[in-house]
């Protein structure tokens, strides 16, 4: 796996943070007080990374999973934390499936 410097750890948190793909589904989650799949998290942030290598998507989809967490699940409770960790290890294992 490739060292992600500071700065390109945070380049990628920009863009993930300020995505439309993000908003929208912070948006849906809270209108229709659903959670996302760790497929919706591995589908917006691929569609940021088109090229990009699965390590950086699955990143990118943890840190998506991340600020939902903070932004949306905390404010309305939509599930607990043990769910948001079950999400997590979702999105990691669909990487490796996805690597082969």
């Amino acid at each position: 796996m490739k060292k992600t410097s500071e700065a390109d750890y945070r380049k990628l948190h920009n863009k993930v943070v300020q995505s439309n793909g993000l908003a929208k589904l912070c948006g849906l989650s809270i209108a229709q007080q659903r959670y996302p799949t760790a497929t919706d998290f591995r589908v917006i942030t691929s569609n940021l990374f088109w090229l990009g290598s699965m390590e950086k998507i699955t990143l990118a989809a943890i840190i998506a999973l991340k600020t939902w967490n903070e932004q949306v699940n905390k404010v309305y409770e939509i599930i607990p934390q043990y769910h948001v960790d079950s999400l997590c290890r979702q999105i990691i294992e669909g990487s490796r499936l996805s690597h082969f």
